[in-house]
């Protein structure tokens, strides 16, 4: 689960596309934020999906559950747990009765982590309006961002459809330089979901057995 939320994505559009932010995008995603930040918790069921037609990569697609407060999160994916109290993140591999852990920060490096699923936008980006789309009987908003650092990220431009109704992110598609399309789409959106003194910190009589192994470097 190491990469498993880095969404890998790079050439640009021109210079032209990014010359500035559109101001109605900019406005939409404002509401979108001003919303996820009223919210305490906020449970998520989400489809996580990973192809490369240009390279034969099949579509792989996997389901997955994540609470976010603040910058901690608790994510549930492939079986695996990963836990983030903000300042630490462990990865609990349960087959191989491991735990990974290293520092927020560290793993900042790695690209896009859940905590910011539902913000990354707000900075980093200029945005673009786009087209609507319909995704599961539900009209969305197109809205294109373009990386500000151009050379520092590994993606061309990353797209969020927006329920401008609820003003709520419904799927975010990342596009890679090398072709690789990933794809989170949010399936259900639980505000202020019920959590315990374990949700975002790791239970380590739970996993007394396990070997931790320290990433930090």
């Amino acid at each position: 689960m190491k990469n498993i939320f880095t969404l890998i994505v790079t050439a640009l559009f021109g210079l032209s596309a990014l010359a500035q932010s559109d101001p109605a995008a900019e406005q939409i995603l404002d509401r979108v934020s001003e919303k996820t930040r009223s919210f305490d918790h906020i449970g998520i069921e989400f489809t996580y999906s990973i192809e490369n037609p240009q390279s034969g990569l099949p579509k792989n697609t996997v389901d997955g559950e994540l609470i976010i407060s603040g910058n901690k999160y608790r994510v549930v994916l492939l079986g695996n747990i990963q836990i983030s109290n903000g300042q630490r993140i462990w990865r609990i591999i349960e087959d191989d009765m491991v735990i990974e852990t290293m520092s927020a920060s560290t793993n900042e490096e790695e690209g896009l982590s859940p905590d910011r699923i539902l913000t990354m936008y707000e900075e980093g980006y200029k945005v673009r309006l786009m087209e609507k789309r319909v995704i599961d009987g539900v009209e969305t908003q197109v809205i294109r961002l373009y990386p500000e650092n151009v050379k520092d990220v590994p993606y061309t431009h990353i797209d969020v459809m927006v329920d401008t109704k609820k003003s709520q992110l419904v799927r975010i598609v990342e596009t890679g330089k090398n072709g690789t399309i990933t794809t989170y789409s949010i399936n259900s959106f639980n505000p202020n979901v019920s959590v315990d003194a374990y949700t975002f910190e790791l239970d380590k009589k739970k996993y007394a057995d396990f070997e931790v192994i320290e990433l930090d470097f």
